[in-house]
Formats: C-alpha cells, structure tokens, sequence
C-alpha cells in the first residue's frame, strides 16, 4: 500500500510540477472531421472525342485517422503524416478511387500561455504541409477517359496546403492540439495528346490530435 501511494505521488508530482519539455522527438495521431471534393473535368469538345461525360463534382463527408511522426525544437517543429482514402462515386457510380497520403509538415507554435506552476501551456499552430498521394482509379464507365486510354496500376501527385490550430501540452509530455487542415492536389490524370481528364481533390478538415514528446 506504501509502495502504491508513493507511485502515485511520483506520478501527480510529474503532471503537475514537473517542466514541460521544449524539444524532442514526437508521435501522434489524428481524427478528422473530413470535407472532400472530388472533381472530375475534362476538355472535351463533343464530336472529336469519345469522352462523353460531361464534368461534375462528388462532395464527401468522412472521418479519417492519420498518424504522424517527428521533432519539436522550442518553437518549430517538422514531422510526417501518414493518412489513407478512399471516394467512391456513389451519386453516379462511374468510378472510385482510393489511395495513400505522404506528407511532410513544418509548424510554428508559439507559446500563448503557460501555467504558474508550468505544468501545462497553450501555443498556436500554424503551418504547411507538402506531399504527395498514391492513388489507384476503378472505372465504371469508359466515357470518362479518352479514346484508348487505359488504367494501369496507381499514379502519384503532388498536394500541399496549411493548418491553423491550437495545442494544449502538458509536463507529462502529452498533447492535445485541435486545428483546421485545407489540402490541395490531382488524383488522377489522363490524356491522349488532344483530350485530356482530370481528376482533382480539396479537402477541408477539423481534426483532433493527441501527440507524446519523448
């Protein structure tokens, strides 16, 4: 019974009076609240192509985890960021697509405020994130792509965008952080040489995150 109490006091004493750690190296993960837009367009001109799908958007609205890796240096910190997708038109059924997403992350977050016993503060989150995704396309209907293009395996694209939040951290070396994420990026592309299909994505979230500074 000693020993326990004794455990028990270490630990509060850790939570509550112990400094909250500057720097280091940090894993997290995120929940998001996901807002997606898939675009499909083309420059289809009627009678000299054989796409004959005239462009439209699917609007999605998905929870998605994602899991990040990195280090925190006083006010900055760098990490990656690992998600997965998959949209599926369900308006239409004429395709779906699922994939991967790649990222690395730079974030400025300045101390807004921290206790008088400095066992936990506030800072602002604001940053930038640059990747790529690794999608794979599922046709349903030919009318999508121009004449003789095929699908074959996945393609990679760019994507980039920002984040504005706040993190809460504690001297135990849990935080909290609850911010706003806009990404950028194409999916899909297909061209002939004269008609050309696109498939591009904008995805606007509110995500909650829990991250451990080693």
């Amino acid at each position: 019974m000693i020993k326990k109490t004794a455990l028990l006091s270490l630990i509060a004493s850790t939570l509550l009076f112990g400094d909250i750690s500057q720097k280091g190296f940090f894993v997290g993960a995120d929940l998001s609240q996901n807002s997606a837009v898939v675009a499909y367009d083309n420059n289809a001109n009627g009678s000299s192509t054989s796409i004959t799908v005239r462009p439209y958007d699917n609007s999605y609205s998905k929870t998605i985890p994602s899991f990040k890796v990195g280090y925190q240096y006083y006010y900055t910190r760098v990490y990656a960021r690992y998600s997965s997708f998959d949209y599926s038109d369900n308006e239409r059924e004429k395709f779906s697509i699922k994939g991967s997403i790649y990222e690395m992350n730079a974030d400025y977050v300045p101390l807004m405020y921290i206790s008088k016993n400095k066992s936990w503060d506030i800072r602002g989150v604001v940053g930038f994130g640059v990747g790529y995704n690794d999608s794979s396309l599922n046709v349903k209907d030919i009318g999508l792509l121009p004449a003789g293009e095929s699908i074959n395996g996945s393609q990679q694209y760019m994507q980039y965008g920002y984040q504005l939040g706040l993190m809460c951290e504690t001297s135990s070396g849990i935080s909290i952080e609850m911010a706003y994420r806009v990404r950028y990026g194409n999916l899909q592309e297909f061209t002939d040489g004269a008609n050309q299909s696109t498939f591009d994505l904008e995805t606007q979230e509110f995500y909650l995150g829990v991250n451990y500074l080693f």
